[in-house]
């Protein structure tokens, strides 16, 4: 890691079992500005109504926890919130989200993302709620307007993230690998794709708020992944699946697999390396013909899943039929050629 970037990444710890913790002690995964767009793009069209508003309120919930929670952005009563500030935009900068200013955020990583995580900044700084508005001018520019709220300033409710999350306990010894980013004064490249980093804790907020939500009744007919009595949540967990299944899908990563060991390299690249936690090879198609099985531990375990399969469909050309099941640690995930209708 070069200097640059070992300054900008003071305190973060990018584990090498796939698990990343910023520099406030908080879990936190890699995705790639495209790749996050179409995901959520995706996953809205999935539900009868638009999902546009729980994703900003998931990441003003997320920021607004963190913000409470750290010593680094309190400030007295009279002194402090310059300091406060400064510690805002260089957190902004590193976790790759864009230039935020009172009014503006200039090259945002997502739109949505981006006003839930303006919101939460100039709630904390004022001690109030707001009412938000906002224009995206272009793709590098939003526009937002505030006006005053009268609902108290009470911290968001924590959320149950077992449903979504392999919860991973800090190694005895540190593990970590430097990641390459490319750094820009707004955030960083990855393999030359735009990308950032996002607390887990929002991911979890916003599933977590799509519990229950009514879909659309072609998306209940056609559901890529069979779950047993085992996995929480189902219909959304499917929902996840599925859209990060497309996601990975409209990129142009390649994923060639001539033995059953070329997987391991592969998940450290997509997986890992991205802080959606590991995956063990149990069996391959490669060995035994009929399904690959796999063992996956990961902060986000739909969206890994889905990651997967999707993965296993390009190195195999084909469509693939998934099934998901909690195991004790983590879930299995299995994967196996369409039946043949002769």
């Amino acid at each position: 890691m070069d200097d640059l970037v070992h300054n900008r990444y003071i305190g973060f710890n990018f584990r090498s079992d796939g698990w990343f913790i910023d520099d406030n002690g908080e879990g936190c995964s890699l995705f790639g500005v495209v790749e996050f767009a179409t995901f959520l793009r995706t996953l809205d069209a999935v539900f009868d109504s638009p999902i546009g508003r729980k994703v900003i309120y998931a990441a003003a919930d997320a920021e607004e926890a963190t913000l409470a929670g750290h010593e680094r952005f309190r400030f007295g009563k009279w002194f402090g919130k310059r300091r406060v500030q400064t510690n805002f935009e260089q957190r902004a900068i590193a976790m790759g989200w864009g230039l935020f200013n009172d009014g503006a955020v200039s090259a945002p990583c997502h739109d949505g993302l981006c006003v839930g995580i303006a919101l939460a900044h100039k709630e904390h700084m004022s001690g109030q709620r707001w009412k938000i508005d906002w224009r995206q001018v272009n793709s590098d520019l939003i526009n937002i307007t505030f006006e005053p709220n009268a609902q108290p300033m009470t911290l968001p409710r924590p959320v149950d993230s077992a449903a979504w999350s392999f919860p991973r306990s800090p190694p005895a010894t540190s593990l970590n690998f430097d990641p390459d980013f490319e750094l820009r004064p707004y955030g960083f490249f990855l393999n030359e794709e735009r990308s950032f980093l996002l607390n887990t804790a929002t991911m979890h907020r916003l599933f977590f708020e799509l519990i229950g939500r009514p879909l659309q009744r072609t998306s209940e007919l056609e559901r890529q992944c069979v779950l047993d009595g085992t996995v929480d949540h189902p219909s959304v967990f499917s929902a996840i699946f599925d859209a990060a299944k497309a996601a990975f899908s409209q990129s142009e990563v390649p994923v060639y697999v001539q033995v059953a060991h070329d997987w391991n390299d592969h998940f450290h690249s997509r997986i890992t390396s991205h802080g959606l936690g590991s995956v063990t090879t149990v069996s391959t198609v490669l060995e035994n013909g009929q399904e690959s099985i796999f063992h996956i531990q990961s902060p986000l375990l739909p969206y890994a899943c889905g990651v997967v399969t999707a993965m296993w469909e390009r190195a195999h050309g084909s469509k693939g039929h998934a099934s998901v099941s909690r195991s004790e640690n983590g879930v299995v995930l299995k994967v196996i050629f369409p039946p043949v209708d002769y």
